[in-house]
């Protein structure tokens, strides 16, 4: 039987969308099959369009 796959939960806070969205390509870039997977918790601050 095989092992529940196990998942990293970051939480990040409040923080600005680029830094994030480029720490997140990173992450998903070097990844591989070993990795494990992660949930990032994070809120970015108003935009007003």
């Amino acid at each position: 039987m095989s092992r529940p796959a196990s998942i990293v939960v970051r939480d990040l806070g409040t923080q600005d969308y680029l830094p994030v969205y480029e720490a997140m390509s990173r992450f998903t870039a070097g990844r591989d099959e070993h990795s494990a997977d992660e949930f990032w918790l994070v809120e970015h601050p108003p935009v007003f369009t």
